[in-house]
């Protein structure tokens, strides 16, 4: 009978630690800088919300952060905290470490904004570069938010500030959507990354464009095999 209840609670402990290490939830943010007056800004609170981690403090996190701006590739900040096991593992430590990674979370969104005022913003490479990343570890629930308009604005590929690419857009939408599947090569789709896009236009010359802009996406994400959706705030979660 004992050596059942000791094979029992072995196998029941293995099984706890199996799921544990499974639950992992990882959110980046690329927020584009290169405009101050968005609406829609990634806050603290609902990164935090998003990522749910006060619903079970034991799983494990991941939080990466870059901004958008005329560079292709710029640094990410990243800030992670390891799943622990409630059976062994001390929750008044646990909270600490948990509120350490809020504090983190907060630092990292509250840095100075060198990118305003950059001439340029390129969205459509760091978005890819950034899902690439996302898409390494299948273990982990990794969701993606952009906080931009969409508006590409790179010279030397792609620019909806420039007439004629405007115009391209706008009668043919389905070539630029080629455009932006060809500049991602062989990227290969996944089915554990989720990319949001958080914009809330302030005008109804915003809100055509982004409406351009959300349809482009969608298209090229269906190609990609990307999963995508579209919100306001994100609040709204």
């Amino acid at each position: 009978m004992m050596r059942y209840l000791y094979t029992l609670a072995i196998g029941l402990l293995v099984m706890s630690c199996t799921q544990q290490d499974e639950e992992r939830t990882i959110i980046s943010v690329l927020d584009d800088r290169t405009e101050n007056d968005f609406i829609a800004k990634p806050t603290t609170n609902a990164i935090v919300s998003a990522l749910q981690i006060d619903a079970d403090i034991w799983a494990g996190y991941g939080f990466r952060y870059g901004q958008l701006t005329d560079m292709g590739h710029t640094r990410r900040y990243e800030t992670f905290i390891e799943p622990k096991f409630s059976l062994f593992d001390n929750e008044f430590k646990r909270k600490k470490e948990v509120a350490d990674f809020k504090k983190d979370i907060a630092t990292a969104l509250e840095s100075d904004a060198d990118s305003l005022g950059r001439s340029y913003s390129r969205i459509w490479e760091p978005i890819l570069a950034e899902l690439k990343v996302l898409g390494q570890d299948s273990l982990q629930d990794a969701k993606l938010y952009v906080f931009s308009d969409l508006r590409e604005n790179d010279p030397s590929w792609f620019s909806t500030y420039r007439y004629r690419d405007s115009i391209q857009l706008l009668e043919h939408p389905s070539k630029v959507a080629r455009l932006y599947v060809d500049k991602a090569e062989e990227f290969v789709g996944m089915d554990n990354v989720e990319m949001v896009i958080v914009f809330e236009p302030k005008t109804v010359l915003e809100d055509i464009s982004f409406a351009q802009h959300k349809k482009l996406y969608q298209d090229v994400c269906d190609i990609l095999g990307v999963s995508i959706r579209f919100t306001a705030n994100l609040k709204e979660e």
